[in-house]
């Protein structure tokens, strides 16, 4: 029981992880896209 507990742990911290590369890539891509004037608002946000 306690190992299988384990894995989905890892399970759901690697999913956690998974989402938390997409978003900063999408902040990336949003960033390289933007002009000057955004990219100083988005480091506001951040």
């Amino acid at each position: 029981m306690k190992q299988r507990k384990i894995i989905v742990h890892y399970s759901d911290e690697f999913t956690r992880a998974q989402i938390c590369l997409k978003v900063i890539k999408l902040l990336i891509d949003e960033r390289e896209r933007g002009a000057c004037s955004d990219d100083c608002a988005g480091q506001g946000k951040m």
